[in-house]
């Protein structure tokens, strides 16, 4: 969740002096595109922009205890986007302002690779194998040549929709301003022209990027960054990209349990494993220990949310025996692994592709 106060919001939006990268006027709303850092330079353009992206990865603590910056910002180019527009409130038509941030990480440069390309691989039943050199092979290209060219979404986040009151503006001391407005209104739009500012200032800087990794929740690529039906932009499953058989998936290395069980609510199905938990395999005194207040354990059973899950990681993580069960932890895990699916699904996408429908939604959006 955000944490800041909407005139927190407004007054560090007001201290933004960098030029944005992009700019533009779709419909009502005004889109104005930073980048905050740039590829490869582990520097912020300004406090005011590093505060607000921070700001909008707070929403990534919904998962648990998710650091807000990571050695990963240092390679990655990092965007936010302020999206102003016109609302009516009660009659009288007010501004409103939103945020979004992402950030693309190139596989290449230090720390090397993607969170996307070391966490997932190939399983066809029996045994895992990596994905990178299945890919490389695909594309008649080495293994190095493809991490040259591979760059991953990464962190989407976002801050809500408040109102502008222009008086504080002027005077910068009114704390009762600002109103939130429940969900964004523009993020597939941002998201669209985000991916554009990026991979123009990427062949400005002579990267030629060929290969674009999104690891997301269908709920994200199919609802919240689509327009409209028919109008969504061109996400391709890991497993047809990589053009397995039937019997061939792509899914998280279970070999690295702290990953898929550290972050229950993102890495898991949530209603597989409410499925799970619904068979008695671990009672509910036991859960309701790891059980964030003020929800209770008939409330997550009976429409799960993703932050219910966010302080139990440690449950799942455990070592030896579980207290007040006749599970350990790797029992318990087992079982997880056997009927629990991954929350997050694997695209893989040609970036020509890609910036074509990023282009098309753009266009749509002009009409």
């Amino acid at each position: 969740m955000n944490s800041l106060k909407p005139h927190e919001i407004i007054k560090l939006s007001a201290n933004i002096k960098s030029k944005p990268v992009l700019k533009e006027k779709i419909g009502p709303a005004e889109f104005s595109i930073f980048c905050s850092s740039p590829l490869h330079e582990p520097v912020w353009s300004n406090e005011s922009e590093h505060l607000l992206i921070k700001e909008a990865r707070r929403t990534y603590q919904r998962y648990g205890k998710v650091p807000l910056i990571d050695p990963l910002d240092s390679k990655s180019a990092v965007y936010l986007t302020r999206t102003t527009y016109p609302v009516e409130i009660n009659g009288k038509w007010e501004n409103a302002e939103e945020w979004l941030s992402m950030r693309f990480v190139p596989a290449s440069g230090d720390p090397l690779l993607t969170e996307d390309v070391i966490y997932e691989v190939i399983y066809d039943g029996q045994k895992q194998k990596p994905l990178l050199p299945h890919l490389a092979e695909i594309k008649g290209l080495k293994t190095k040549e493809l991490v040259k060219g591979l760059v991953t979404h990464s962190r989407i986040s976002a801050v809500r929709p408040y109102i502008i009151n222009g008086d504080f503006l002027k005077s910068q001391q009114n704390k009762s301003e600002g109103h939130h407005l429940g969900k964004n209104r523009y993020t597939a739009l941002s998201f669209a022209l985000m991916n554009q500012a990026f991979f123009q200032d990427a062949a400005k800087l002579g990267k030629q990027f060929t290969t674009l990794t999104s690891l997301m929740h269908r709920e994200l690529t199919d609802n919240i960054l689509t327009i409209k039906e028919g109008i969504k932009l061109p996400f391709i499953d890991a497993a047809e990209a990589l053009m397995l058989n039937k019997q061939e998936t792509v899914r998280l290395d279970q070999s690295y349990p702290k990953i898929r069980f550290m972050y229950p609510g993102y890495f898991l199905n949530i209603h597989d494993l409410v499925r799970l938990l619904k068979t008695g395999l671990l009672p509910k005194e036991v859960l309701n220990t790891y059980l964030l207040h003020p929800t209770t354990i008939e409330e997550m059973l009976a429409s799960p949310k993703m932050h219910h899950f966010s302080n139990m990681g440690q449950l799942f993580l455990t070592k030896g025996p579980i207290s007040q069960t006749n599970l350990t932890g790797d029992q318990l895990r087992n079982n997880m692994n056997k009927y629990v699916r991954d929350g997050p699904v694997l695209r893989i996408m040609s970036v020509s592709a890609w910036l074509q429908g990023v282009k098309t939604m753009i266009e749509y959006c002009r009409k």
